[in-house]
């Protein structure tokens, strides 16, 4: 199936203009070219539907040989899916704070100059 990502690029607009550190041209060029996004679905696509067939079909069918699970396998595969959940949370909280840290630290600290980068401009207020 082909798609058309012109589509993303010409019917998603901004509503207000930030001074150019909205998403549309902090992207690369190169990025949203059809080539590296046709390229990304493939990998998305191999990789996550790989991973999926593992978790759904072969892991499983690990299973089989064992039977009915005795309470120490039964514990092995419980604590083994806990794993597998605080993994998960783990990434999903923790990557994207990780990320944007500079952003994190310059609310927690309150100096707006920190989260751009240098980018916001400081305004300076004469008090009479």
């Amino acid at each position: 199936m082909k798609f058309d990502w012109k589509v993303y690029s010409e019917n998603i607009t901004l509503l207000e203009d930030d001074g150019g550190t909205a998403t549309s041209s902090a992207v690369p060029d190169w990025e949203m070219s059809e080539e590296f996004l046709n390229s990304a679905k493939a990998w998305i696509i191999y990789y996550g539907g790989g991973v999926s067939a593992v978790l759904i079909i072969v892991w499983p069918l690990a299973t089989l040989p064992f039977g009915v699970f005795p309470k120490a396998v039964w514990n092995l595969w419980v604590a083994l899916a806990f794993m597998w959940g605080w993994a998960a949370a783990i990434m999903i909280i923790g990557l994207p704070i990780a990320e944007n840290r500079k952003t994190f630290m310059a609310v927690l600290t309150c100096n707006p100059s920190g989260a751009s980068g240098g980018g916001a401009k400081s305004v300076e207020v004469n008090r009479a």
